[in-house]
């Protein structure tokens, strides 16, 4: 019985810890165009951070309005279907 409740306490542990979100990234992208695509360097600290992509999702990536916040850009990939793509 002891073992049981040992594994059930691990394992909740490790469901808590495991939660955690991560950033990938923080860009505002407020030099950004809305309707058009990501600058590739993105500007600022820390110098050398960029957004990579293949033309062929161009289609898909647009600069739109922050559905979170207010007055903010946000990159946004839409699962679209869209014409030149290997489904």
């Amino acid at each position: 019985m002891k073992n049981y409740k040992l594994v059930a306490i691990l394992l909740l542990a490790c469901a808590i810890t495991s939660c955690k979100t991560t950033a990938v990234l923080t860009e505002t992208f407020e030099s950004d165009v809305v309707g058009s695509l990501p600058i590739k360097d993105i500007p600022g600290d820390p110098v050398g951070d960029e957004v990579i992509y293949e033309t062929v999702l161009n289609p898909r990536l647009r600069i739109t309005t922050s559905a979170n916040n207010a007055g903010e850009k946000a990159l946004t990939f839409s699962q679209a279907p869209a014409t030149g793509l290997d489904l």
